[in-house]
């Protein structure tokens, strides 16, 4: 059996410096023993402004794959385009759609036009205006037949784009989609970026790796691939005033570790401030490191499984995998497997609004037993 490495509750862990797991989080602290991110004084408390300053050592487990945020296809690749890009909506815990580069948007009454207006006065980290050109252009460049990322299914009901000026466009469909609002909700790339570059050569542009240029709270310092990849505050980020200042964290750097036992010693030598450990590690991190380790738990929309290696014997025979999916007691297993985390039938996030336990959705299995799966011997 093959366990993930991440279960449907995660804990995380972060040196104990008072560092936001957020960028724009709220204030940072002195860390007493001078590990980990290099810190800022707090301000005056008649101030109650956060200091911008600091910096925040976070981990990689892999190369990014890409910049660009209609190519990259890994986490890694999305956890800093996340930070260099700006969307058009931001969305709620209830996972209502919120403005971001988007100010307001209207469906018409047949549902097959989205208008939308643009925020003006957002500018990409190179000092140029982001308008309603660059948000037609990314999404134009996932409808052409020459791109070659992986989303290009998301636009599949949209029909055209069309510009009606600098800050407004209309999004025209084929026919009406509920998930509209989610697929077009990519982080908007500057066209004059890419000037001189097909559609099907745009990973070969700067834009896409050594020189991105976004609309988002940070930007690209530095880059070594094999290494770290560093990111600092964007103090032109049109939503900064909106958020109190943030992003208050001044440079983000991601250091590439691809080993988990490497990340750990990372994170007990004060190498990196934040970690999502191995379920066997935990309790060893909570028990020897609980004077410098802060412990987080959160539920988060995904799920950690088990599977089957059905390519050898005797799990290549479908008896042999149905039994030991009906004997595994899970109640029982979950939380020696994940240290945290219930059993989820379906294998669905208790997080996620899709998520449904009607007894009509979910068929028992307590109404068979293991052996009634392997009527004849099964050789192993």
């Amino acid at each position: 059996m093959r366990i993930s490495r991440r279960a449907a509750t995660l804990m995380s862990l972060l040196v104990v410096t008072g560092l936001a797991l957020s960028a724009c989080g709220p204030k940072q602290t002195q860390n007493p023993s001078g590990t980990g991110g290099a810190q800022t004084e707090q301000p005056s408390p008649s101030s109650g402004q956060p200091a911008v300053g600091g910096n925040l050592n976070l981990l990689l487990e892999k190369e990014p794959d890409s910049f660009n945020p209609i190519l990259y296809t890994t986490a890694y690749g999305a956890e800093i385009v996340t930070q260099l890009y700006a969307t058009l909506f931001e969305f709620n815990e209830k996972y209502e759609p919120m403005p971001y580069v988007a100010e307001s948007w209207e469906i018409s009454d047949d549902n097959l036009t989205l208008s939308i207006k643009i925020r003006e006065g957002i500018k990409f980290t190179d000092g140029t205006d982001l308008d309603a050109e660059d948000v037609a252009f990314t999404l134009g460049a996932i409808m052409d037949p020459e791109y070659t990322g992986a989303r290009a299914s998301s636009l599949r009901d949209v029909e055209s784009i069309e510009v009606v000026d600098k800050y407004n466009l209309n999004i025209h469909l084929k026919k009406p989609s509920a998930p509209l609002l989610t697929n077009i909700n990519y982080g908007i790339l500057s066209k004059e970026a890419f000037e001189g570059y097909s559609i099907a050569d745009m990973e070969k542009a700067p834009a896409s790796m050594d020189k991105p240029v976004g609309a988002g709270p940070y930007k690209l310092k530095e880059y070594v691939r094999g290494q770290y990849v560093v990111l600092e505050r964007n103090p032109d980020w049109f939503m900064s005033e909106h958020y109190g200042g943030a992003p208050f964290i001044e440079t983000l750097t991601y250091k590439i570790i691809p080993d988990s036992q490497t990340a750990l010693a990372a994170l007990q030598n004060g190498e990196i401030d934040r970690l999502t450990p191995e379920a066997s590690d935990v309790a060893m991190l909570e028990t020897q490191f609980k004077d410098k380790l802060t412990a987080y738990y959160w539920d988060r929309n995904g799920f950690g499984y088990m599977t089957l290696n059905n390519s050898k014997a005797p799990l290549d025979d479908k008896r042999v995998r149905q039994a030991l999916t009906l004997g595994l007691d899970r109640r029982r297993s979950s939380p020696a497997c994940w240290r945290a985390g219930p059993p989820s039938r379906p294998a669905r996030s208790r997080r996620s609004p899709g998520r449904s336990t009607s007894p009509s959705r979910c068929s028992s299995v307590t109404s068979r037993r293991p052996s009634s799966c392997l009527r004849k011997p099964v050789s192993s």
